[in-house]
């Protein structure tokens, strides 16, 4: 592990990436669910396209890339777990997210449990 790899900013990038994937589910949870189970799939693998718009910026991390990028050095692995997610992190190619069936219907019922932001 290179030494610029801290703990506290390899929690930043899994907290970065966790929270542009929620925020992403959050809006398209029902649509991907819906597409997912009328497929027939198990899994559904969701390209980082969709995160991007989600992504919140920190100090760190001014971009989701970056971030992934940063976990891929730091956490000398191909895939990171954040929330039952199965995250590519490698830089080749088309990269994506992972999740079984059953655990995005845990996220969008969780998700859907949550108040919006901005309601009120």
């Amino acid at each position: 592990m290179s030494e610029w790899c801290t703990p506290e900013l390899i929690r930043e990038a899994l907290e970065a990436v966790r929270a542009s994937i929620r925020s992403y589910l959050a809006a398209n949870c029902k649509r991907t669910l819906s597409m997912a189970r009328l497929a027939g799939q198990q899994k559904v693998k969701l390209e980082y396209h969709g995160f991007y718009r989600h992504y919140r910026p920190t100090p760190a991390f001014p971009k989701f890339t970056e971030a992934i990028k940063y976990l891929s050095t730091c956490m000398e692995t191909r895939t990171v777990d954040v929330d039952g997610i199965e995250v590519d992190t490698s830089t080749e190619g088309v990269a994506y997210a992972t999740i079984s069936i059953s655990r995005l219907e845990e996220l969008c019922q969780e998700l859907q449990s949550q108040p919006q932001a901005g309601a009120g």
